[in-house]
């Protein structure tokens, strides 16, 4: 038995490493490569089973997407549809879900695309003459040309079953996650959010649920005095927690109680709440990302329009709202041209599914 890599994080790692010779000359798109590695492992993966699961677990196991899989391998990370209690059950029976197909003749990592494939789709992006640099749009589109060579690829003619093994619908999984990791990406550059920020507001959440849990005040730390848990200032964070028809009575003890049993099992660790509940707190920052996605999406505008020197009409706080995104792609490894394709895909993606790849051709241009 010799299965592909399973966790997209080790195998875009291979390529990172393998292609830079190749790229000493040619600048690479942030997640140009990633992208490539996310959908090969992708194809890989195997639809569930449900019967070696416990019965509360077998509805959210036969539910569970691909993408959603592939989380619980790379990180860990449970969907976010899950109530608290769901997720803690389900993070418990990982080791399950990983080797559910390890005694099966066609067992998961078998088919799907190998690392051949994934070098020359990669390969073929940095040869895409439309393109002078790798781009991650001509990464999709590599993709898609291995994708109608269905007869050359038993892993593209295998029947899909609930998603898994349809390597076109599992590249459009890819191409929404691409555009999630940008916006992503606009917001950090806007200073729209501060992770420390967020991690913040969850910890003086946690703070008040204990109180609650253990019927005690709080020392409020504005005035240095005792009060009780601020029962509105709960409920506001957990509107954006709570999974449908979850009771925020349970949550707050799920929560409590995963907090005690990871001091419980690290006695020595340090409580990172940005890791514990890394999903909770991107649920919190995704709300004000969607409040404020005109803005953003305003910002974006006036940036293409600041890189094809089409500034006349822009007044000063525009102007410094594109440079100050500008700066910040700059930062985070993109170039010109690419951050314009990245931003140009970004747009089209915010208005449609499925993202136009035209779109990047333009903006590689």
């Amino acid at each position: 038995r010799t299965p592909y890599l399973l966790r997209s994080v080790d195998e875009e790692g291979i390529y990172q490493n393998q292609i830079k010779r190749s790229l000493i000359h040619m600048h690479s798109a942030p997640h140009s490569v990633e992208m490539a590695a996310r959908w090969a492992v992708l194809t890989r993966l195997e639809p569930p089973s449900i019967e070696k699961f416990p019965a509360s677990l077998q509805e959210i196991i036969r539910d569970l997407s691909p993408e959603e899989k592939l989380e619980l391998y790379n990180s860990g990370e449970t969907p976010h549809r899950l109530s608290q209690k769901q997720s803690v059950e389900l993070k418990a029976h990982i080791k399950t879900l990983f080797y559910d197909h390890f005694h099966d003749a066609n067992y998961e990592g078998r088919y799907g695309a190998s690392p051949r494939e994934v070098r020359m789709i990669i390969l073929n992006a940095m040869q895409d003459s439309r393109f002078d640099f790798l781009s991650v749009t001509a990464v999709f589109l590599a993709i898609e040309q291995l994708i109608e060579q269905r007869s050359s690829y038993e892993f593209l003619r295998r029947e899909p079953v609930r998603g898994y093994r349809d390597a076109t619908h599992l590249l459009g999984l890819v191409k929404r996650h691409y555009a999630a990791i940008v916006s992503d990406e606009v917001r950090n550059a806007l200073g729209f959010y501060n992770k420390e920020s967020y991690v913040d507001l969850f910890t003086r959440y946690i703070m008040h649920v204990s109180a609650w849990t253990k019927k005690e005040r709080l020392i409020d730390p504005l005035f240095q005095r005792h009060v009780e848990a601020d029962e509105a200032f709960m409920a506001s964070v957990e509107q954006n927690l709570l999974a449908a028809h979850e009771e925020k009575d349970d949550f707050r003890g799920q929560v409590i109680s995963q907090i005690a049993a990871f001091m419980l099992e690290n006695p020595q660790g340090t409580l990172d709440y940005n890791v514990l509940f890394s999903g909770h707190i991107k649920r919190l920052k995704d709300k004000v990302y969607r409040e404020q996605i005109g803005v953003v999406n305003r910002v974006i505008h006036n940036f293409l329009r600041l890189q094809q020197n089409d500034v006349a009409s822009l007044d000063e706080r525009e102007m410094n709202d594109a440079r100050t995104l500008q700066e910040g792609l700059k930062n985070l490894g993109y170039n010109d041209k690419s951050a314009r394709s990245a931003m140009t895909y970004l747009l089209q993606a915010g208005g449609d599914d499925k993202p136009s790849d035209q779109l990047g051709l333009w903006a590689a241009r």
